[in-house]
């Protein structure tokens, strides 16, 4: 075809780079585990769970850093896995509520099914997995 000619009944496809498409299989390979969905804002995190503790708050031991001064040493939640079942516990409800449902969280929750997490501003999806 012509310089001018019409491709808008032309098929398309996209190439992707070497690093783009390592991070899509990895990403996908995260999404058949248990796994985390952290909304930082444009951007959404995905952290698997492969540990048997993860931790989400404001110290350096915790794997989901939350906004705000470190030296509060506040630890908002805890996400366990106890005999196959993933739980999480709210650490710090005065400090930093955990909503789950539009609830506060007092003690503990089984995680079981896809369920949206809040902690302060920071929206956490967990996922039993696809696999």
């Amino acid at each position: 075809p012509g310089a001018g000619a019409d491709f808008s009944g032309a098929v398309h496809t996209m190439a992707a780079s070497k690093d783009e498409l390592e991070t899509l299989l990895a990403q996908q390979k995260i999404k058949k585990g248990p796994h985390l969905s952290i909304n930082w804002g444009r951007n959404i995190e995905l952290i698997g769970l492969d540990d048997e503790v993860y931790l989400v708050g404001h110290t350096d031991d915790c794997r989901v850093r939350l906004k705000g001064r470190r030296w509060f040493g506040r630890i908002a939640a805890s996400l366990e896995k106890r005999k196959g079942i993933w739980w999480i516990h709210a650490r710090s409800p005065f400090w930093n509520p955990v909503r789950i449902g539009g609830s506060k969280l007092q003690k503990k929750r089984k995680l079981r099914t896809p369920t949206v997490i809040r902690i302060g501003e920071l929206k956490i999806r967990f996922s039993p997995g696809e696999g």
